[in-house]
């Protein structure tokens, strides 16, 4: 008799305890089977809050069309620069072809060619928009994550874009300088927020800084070789003399 209490009593007290854990564990529906995702149990809320997320990671465009919008957009300001650089005519038979104002400012010695910056620029570009589209479809990046990053990104992107009208459009040599400054801070900020959890993104914007700490030093160069005087830089100079040349070339040639 005793033996049977104590087993009724034991059987008791498991039921109980399994009815315990029945109201603390979940619920047979709200569990996917396991079997299902490599033998862990993942709850179908879990499941459900991530439904919208991966819908508008689902709805970003291809990686091809961030890639290709970056260097469509570096493209914008190329006309500021052939306006600098391209050759104009000039009244000297000696000097029939005058170059823009950049090539008769003094430059430092150590200036890249011409011919290497569009080619590095593409190259440039495509890894910004590979590397932007890598942190945009990051699991991490919630909606507004997104909205926050591709903010932050504008805001360096389009200030990129400015450099060339203030550099080569308004001759605003030491402008061009505080823009490149702020190009490298926003940068190494924006590569240190991506970088914790996202670091193949980071990497591929390393070849970006190290060419925007350069133009900074090659800008600063162009600065200190070109000083303001009387509120009017060696490049602003040149650029009237040439239209002085051509007004003059003009009036000899009676057009």
């Amino acid at each position: 008799m005793a033996n049977n209490n104590n087993n009724n009593n034991n059987n008791n007290n498991n039921n109980n305890n399994n009815n315990k854990e029945g109201i603390n564990s979940p619920r047979l529906h709200d569990v996917w089977p396991s079997s299902t995702f490599g033998g862990q149990r993942i709850r179908r809320d879990t499941l459900l809050k991530a439904a919208p997320m991966a819908m508008v990671t689902s709805s970003l465009p291809g990686v091809e069309w961030f890639v290709l919008a970056h260097i469509v957009g570096g493209f914008l300001p190329i006309p500021f620069v052939i306006g600098a650089t391209r050759k104009v005519k000039g009244i000297d038979p000696n000097d029939k072809d005058l170059g823009g104002w950049y090539t008769r400012i003094q430059l430092p010695t150590w200036t890249p060619p011409n011919a290497i910056f569009a080619p590095v620029w593409i190259l440039l570009y495509g890894s910004m928009g590979l590397s932007l589209h890598m942190v945009l479809r990051h699991p991490q990046m919630t909606a507004s994550r997104r909205r926050m990053a591709a903010l932050l990104w504008a805001v360096h992107y389009f200030s990129n874009l400015s450099w060339a009208p203030l550099f080569f459009g308004l001759k605003r040599l030491r402008a061009g300088l505080w823009v490149n400054g702020w190009l490298v801070v926003s940068l190494l900020v924006w590569m240190a927020l991506i970088g914790h959890f996202l670091p193949a993104a980071a990497v591929l914007l390393t070849p970006y800084l190290v060419w925007v700490v350069f133009a900074t030093f090659l800008n600063s160069a162009v600065c200190r070789l070109n000083p303001t005087k009387n509120g009017c830089n060696e490049a602003r100079f040149q650029d009237d003399l040439i239209k002085l040349r051509q007004r003059a070339a003009d009036y000899a040639n009676g057009t």
